[in-house]
């Protein structure tokens, strides 16, 4: 059975210049990786020139009985970016909302323990927050729609009558350099309101009770980079399930000691194996994941995708956002088989050239 070792993370993420690479049980309190020594092995380079690599993002997927959502910023530095969509899940209609922003301050913090970041423009509006003291974390949005799209918004946060908040938190070499990628993953169960408003209907409460998938990276980027992560959420029975499945041109060579797959059974986590994922009939038809230790045997049938091209003076970008359904099987640290039928899967492909 496939075993990573989870730790208490260090005090600091870069020490003398290298990265304290592992997986570690809880978050750190600051998720800071600037000051790496050479992270791309050429001539020596003042830090202050090879932080600006740096690439950060969140990504918060969600699942409720009758929607499915994901939320994505993308921080560049000189730009930022940031999608929402939601699916219904009883006609698979989608709705898309997306925004991008000039040469601003960062829009994804730091500060693992109390921190909050906002997104604001006339039709846009997106506020997280969170407080680990507190065991909070928050998510409001505010979409102005046009002839196509309804007005959309909402709410959620974690579920304070529920104690089943897991979090994971990785530090990942890349291939055959000192670069590092940071990684926490936060799973909880949440409560909302959604409201869509038309020209043709008024505005519509919906309250739920789901589930959330809450992630946010840092990462040394090259100039051209891929990434694809695969997420399942929903529930079995009685159990919240989780996981998240990803590979990229960042990846350890050493994936069986470094990499962020992970499951989910309400708030304990066990570490996965690496995977290999292929598409043999292209990224929109029947996706397979296995690994060698036969802790994953998973499928993916893509339901609906939506695809965001996006060029900005030298930067180039395609990002696939698919929603769809996970079908196989899955082991716990404890050798417990965990069935998907037609589970709720969102996957992401992100190709970045800057």
């Amino acid at each position: 059975m496939y075993k990573r070792e989870m730790t208490d993370p260090p005090a600091q993420l870069i020490a003398d210049g290298k990265p304290q690479f592992g997986t570690f049980s809880k978050l750190p309190t600051n998720m800071d990786i600037k000051g790496v020594r050479r992270p791309f092995r050429v001539f020596p380079l003042p830090t202050f020139i090879t932080n600006l690599r740096i690439r950060c993002s969140i990504n918060i997927s969600i699942s409720t009985e009758d929607f499915v959502g994901t939320l994505f910023i993308l921080d560049a530095k000189f730009f930022s970016y940031s999608e929402l969509i939601f699916w219904k899940r009883s006609t698979n209609q989608k709705f898309s909302y997306r925004h991008v922003s000039g040469i601003r301050r960062r829009v994804v913090p730091k500060n693992l323990e109390k921190a909050g970041t906002t997104i604001r423009s006339k039709r846009r509006y997106i506020r997280i927050r969170w407080n680990k003291e507190k065991n909070t974390l928050s998510v409001l949005f505010n979409m102005t729609g046009d002839s196509i799209r309804p007005s959309f918004s909402g709410s959620f946060l974690i579920d304070s009558r529920s104690q089943k908040v897991g979090q994971i938190f990785s530090v990942m070499p890349a291939p055959t350099t000192a670069r590092c990628t940071a990684l926490a993953q936060i799973v909880s169960p949440i409560i909302g309101t959604l409201f869509f408003e038309s020209t043709d209907q008024p505005i519509l409460p919906y309250e739920f009770s789901g589930s959330m998938f809450f992630n946010i990276r840092r990462a040394y980027e090259k100039l051209r980079s891929k990434h694809e992560q695969l997420t399942g959420i929903g529930k079995i029975n009685d159990d919240n399930i989780f996981f998240q499945i990803g590979l990229g041109s960042a990846s350890s060579i050493d994936a069986n000691k470094f990499n962020e797959n992970v499951l989910f059974v309400n708030d304990e986590p066990t570490p996965l194996p690496p995977v290999v994922i292929t598409y043999p009939y292209g990224i929109d038809k029947k996706w397979i994941i296995q690994d060698t230790e036969n802790m994953i045997d998973l499928s993916f049938t893509p339901i609906s995708a939506n695809i965001r091209n996006l060029s900005i003076f030298i930067l180039r970008s395609k990002h696939h956002t698919i929603y769809g359904k996970f079908n196989g099987v899955l082991l716990t640290k404890e050798g417990k088989s965990i069935s998907l039928k037609d589970f709720t899967g969102i996957v992401n492909v992100l190709r970045i050239r800057f």
